[in-house]
């Protein structure tokens, strides 16, 4: 995970199969003005 200077959280996950890597996901936490925060993914 990164927390990057604006706020934003970076997530970067990598899915392996019998030990090779077969996809490679990357999730973006930024969170909004009110309580909750909005979940992006790229």
């Amino acid at each position: 995970m990164v927390l990057r200077s604006d706020g934003m959280v970076l997530n970067t996950v990598i899915v392996t199969k019998f030990g090779l890597p077969v996809a490679r996901t990357v999730v973006a936490f930024e969170k909004t003005g009110g309580a909750k925060g909005k979940v992006r993914s790229r």
